[in-house]
């Protein structure tokens, strides 16, 4: 089970005393008064985070358990632009299909592993059947 942890905006020595009878394992904060720490010491248990909210490390952890291992790896934060893109075949992409793959990138580190993204629209020539203005559709098939 999860230990309970509980996170302020700010901490001062009222945040224990209104925490009194709850068993809180983790204390986190952007930051924390002086005169709350001798109180926070009087809880031999409680460990205590301060956590500033602007700071963002160069290299962010994503973990991942399974059958009672850990895997830990360097979480993919890159945001890629349309003019990094790299044209590698003769033809070049449209702009339709340029803002299609700038969708489907941003949306595919979303995806679960071996899922599929499509984006863009299919060609609407082949997914409605040709008709001429004013001719009625008919119910049979020539063979």
């Amino acid at each position: 089970t999860a230990a309970p942890s509980l996170s302020t905006g700010r901490s001062t020595p009222g945040v224990l005393d209104r925490l009194k009878g709850i068993y809180v394992d983790l204390l986190s904060a952007p930051a924390f008064d002086g005169s709350a720490v001798p109180s926070f010491e009087r809880r031999a248990k409680l460990k205590v985070l301060e956590i500033d909210p602007a700071h963002r490390p160069a290299v962010s952890w994503v973990a991942h358990s399974a059958l009672d291992r850990l895997l830990l790896e360097v979480a993919d934060r890159r945001q890629l632009a349309p003019g990094e893109f790299r044209q590698v075949t003769r033809r070049s992409a449209t702009p339709e299909q340029l803002c299609a793959l700038d969708f489907a990138w941003r949306v595919v580190r979303h995806a679960k592993s071996n899922a599929i993204v499509l984006a863009g629209a299919p060609p609407r020539s082949g997914s409605v059947p040709a008709r001429r203005p004013g001719s009625r559709r008919s119910n049979s098939r020539s063979a």
